[in-house]
C-alpha cells in the first residue's frame, strides 16, 4: 500500500502537470486568435456580411428583413448584428474589435465547459476539460471569425450550466423559477443569434421532464412565453419579414453525399475528444450505469440532432462544431467520475491522473493541429484588390456587386446585394429580389463585377455580362479553407484595369477570365 503522504506528494506533482499543460494550450489558443485578430481583412469570405449586417441596422434597419433578397437580408438572427453595431459605430476599421469580441464570447464558452465539468470534477480536471474543447485548432479557429456560430455555441453552453448544476451527482434537484428565467434567457438570445441554438437545446429542455415535471412546467411556461414574445415583437417591428426571411433557407436543395463529406472531415479531426470519453467508459468498471446516465450526454444528443441538416447546399463542417465542447464536456465529467472514491478505484491520485491525461491529450492536440492563419503576402494580395475596388468605386460611383467577397461591399460603403453562394438558388426559385439584380446587369447599372461564385447558369447573365462589361484583372485571396479566385469586370464605358503590385497574387486584365461554363 503507498503511503498517504507520498500518494499527495504524487497527486500534488501531477496536478501540477496538468494545470501547466492546460495553460499552455489556453496560452496557444490565445497567441493564435490574437494573430488573426491583426489580420485586417476577411479570413472568411463572408466576415463582411456580419459587418454590413451592423451598419446597416445602424442606417437602415428596416432593409435587415425586407421581403427582397436584394440587398440580401438578415438570414440568422438579430442578435450578431445588435452585438456588433457598437463596434461599426465607434471605430473605423470594425474588423479587429469585432474579431476581438468574438475572442470574448469564445473565453465565455470555454468558461462555461469549465463550469460543466467542474460540477462533478475536480479543478484542474475541468481546466484540462477546457483546454481540451480548443485544442483541435483546425476547428475551433472558428470561433475567433465574425460568425454567428461562436455566439450561439457560448449562449447554448451557458444555459446548459444551470440546468445541469441541480443533477451534479445525485438525483436533480427541482429547477428554480430564477435558473428557469436565466436557462430562457439564455436559449432565446442562442436562438436569436442562430435558430438551430433551438434544435441543440432540444434534449437539454425535455429531459426537464424526467429530472421534476415542476420545475419542466415551470420552464417550458417560461420559454414559450419568452420565445412567443420575442417572434411577435420581431414580426411587428419587420413587417412580418423576420418570418419570412427565415423561409429563405428552404430554397436551398439536397447535395446528394454532402452529409458524409461533412461527418467524415468532422468525425477525422474530432474522434481523439470521443476516444477519450470512451476510454474513461471503460475504466470506471463498476460505475458505467451512472456514467451513461451522466445528463451531460444531452449536448453532444443537442449536436448531433443536426445532422439531418447537414444534406442541405450551404451545410458545412461548422454545422457539427457543438458537438465538439459537447464530447470535451463528457469526457472531462466521465474521466471525474470514474477517478472519484468509489469509482474505478478509491487512490488518491486518480484525479490527477484523469486530470493528467485529459491535458495531455489537449496538449498533443494543440501541438500537432494547424490554427489556420494568413501571411504577409495574403494581406499583400487582399490590400491591392480592396485598394482598386474602393479606388474604381469612388472615381465611377458604384454601384459594386459582388459574388463575393462581401468585404468589398463594407469597404465601399454597399449593402451587400447579393450573397454569392446562394444567389443562383434564390434566381432558380424566383425569390423576390433577383428580378432588380438581373434588370440591373442587363441595363449595365453596376460600375463594376466581382466574380468568385459562379453566376446563375440561365437566365441571361452572362450574356449581360459579356455584352456591356470586360475583365480587368483579379486576385488569387486566401481564405482559412484555401485560395479562391476573385475577378473584376469593370464596365466598358469606364474601363479601368487592375495593376497587380509585386509581392501579391494578383494578374492584370490579360489573365484568363474564370468565367462559369
Amino acid at each position: 500500500m503507498i503511503p498517504a503522504a507520498r500518494g499527495g506528494r504524487a497527486a500534488g506533482v501531477l496536478t501540477g502537470l496538468s494545470l501547466a499543460a492546460s495553460l499552455v494550450v489556453l496560452g496557444l489558443y490565445a497567441a493564435h486568435a490574437l494573430v488573426l485578430v491583426r489580420y485586417p481583412f476577411d479570413w472568411s469570405p463572408d466576415e463582411g456580411l456580419s459587418l454590413d449586417y451592423a451598419r446597416r441596422l445602424l442606417e437602415a434597419p428596416a432593409t435587415l428583413y425586407a421581403r427582397s433578397v436584394t440587398p440580401f437580408p438578415s438570414a440568422y438572427g438579430p442578435l450578431l448584428p445588435a452585438v456588433l453595431a457598437p463596434v461599426v459605430w465607434l471605430t473605423g476599421e470594425p474588423l479587429a474589435p469585432a474579431r476581438l469580441l468574438a475572442l470574448g464570447w469564445t473565453a465565455l464558452g470555454a468558461l462555461a465547459v469549465f463550469l460543466l465539468v467542474r460540477q462533478v470534477a475536480s479543478p484542474a480536471l475541468a481546466l484540462a476539460s477546457c483546454a481540451l474543447a480548443l485544442a483541435p485548432f483546425d476547428l475551433t479557429f472558428w470561433y475567433v471569425l465574425v460568425r454567428v456560430d461562436g455566439l450561439m455555441i457560448t449562449l447554448w453552453l451557458l444555459a446548459a450550466v444551470p440546468l445541469l448544476a441541480p443533477w451534479g451527482t445525485r438525483a436533480p434537484e427541482p429547477l428554480s423559477g430564477r435558473r428557469s428565467a436565466l436557462v430562457s434567457g439564455l436559449l432565446l438570445l442562442a436562438s436569436l443569434a442562430k435558430a438551430t441554438a433551438a434544435v441543440h437545446a432540444l434534449p437539454l429542455v425535455l429531459a426537464q421532464w424526467r429530472a421534476d415535471r415542476r420545475s419542466a412546467w415551470r420552464l417550458w411556461a417560461t420559454l414559450g412565453a419568452t420565445a412567443a414574445t420575442a417572434v411577435a415583437l420581431l414580426q411587428w417591428g419587420t413587417d412580418g419579414g423576420f418570418v419570412w426571411v427565415t423561409r429563405l433557407w428552404g430554397t436551398h436543395d439536397v447535395v446528394p453525399g454532402l452529409r458524409k463529406v461533412i461527418l467524415v472531415y468532422f468525425g477525422e479531426r474530432a474522434w481523439p475528444l470521443a476516444a477519450l470519453a470512451g476510454t474513461a467508459l471503460l475504466a470506471a468498471r463498476g460505475r458505467r450505469r451512472s456514467l451513461l446516465a451522466d445528463p451531460a450526454l444531452l449536448l453532444v444528443l443537442g449536436g448531433a440532432l443536426l445532422v439531418p441538416a447537414m444534406s442541405k447546399y450551404g451545410a458545412s463542417w461548422n454545422y457539427a462544431l457543438p458537438a465538439l465542447p459537447a464530447l470535451a464536456v463528457v469526457a472531462g465529467r466521465w474521466w471525474g467520475l470514474a477517478s472519484a472514491p468509489g469509482g474505478a478505484t478509491a487512490h488518491r491520485s486518480c484525479p490527477a491522473v484523469a486530470s493528467v491525461l485529459v491535458s495531455g491529450v489537449a496538449l498533443a492536440l494543440a501541438l500537432t493541429r494547424v490554427f489556420p492563419l494568413p501571411g504577409e503576402e495574403d494581406a499583400r494580395t487582399a490590400r491591392a484588390l480592396y485598394a482598386y475596388v474602393r479606388g474604381y468605386v469612388a472615381s465611377s460611383g458604384g454601384p459594386l456587386l459582388a459574388t463575393r467577397p462581401d468585404l468589398a461591399y463594407f469597404l465601399v460603403g454597399q449593402p451587400v446585394e447579393i450573397e454569392g453562394s446562394s444567389y443562383p438558388h434564390l434566381a432558380t426559385a424566383g425569390a423576390p429580389g433577383t428580378e432588380k439584380v438581373l434588370a440591373r446587369l442587363q441595363g449595365a447599372e453596376y460600375t463594376l463585377l466581382l466574380e468568385t461564385w459562379p453566376w446563375p447558369k440561365t437566365g441571361g447573365y452572362r450574356e449581360a455580362i459579356g455584352r456591356s462589361y470586360a475583365h480587368a484583372g483579379g486576385c488569387n485571396l486566401r481564405y482559412y479553407f484555401g485560395v479562391v479566385s476573385v475577378h473584376a469586370f469593370s464596365r466598358r464605358d469606364i474601363h479601368r484595369a487592375l495593376v497587380p503590385p509585386p509581392g501579391t497574387f494578383c494578374g492584370g486584365p490579360a489573365a484568363e477570365a474564370k468565367v462559369a461554363p
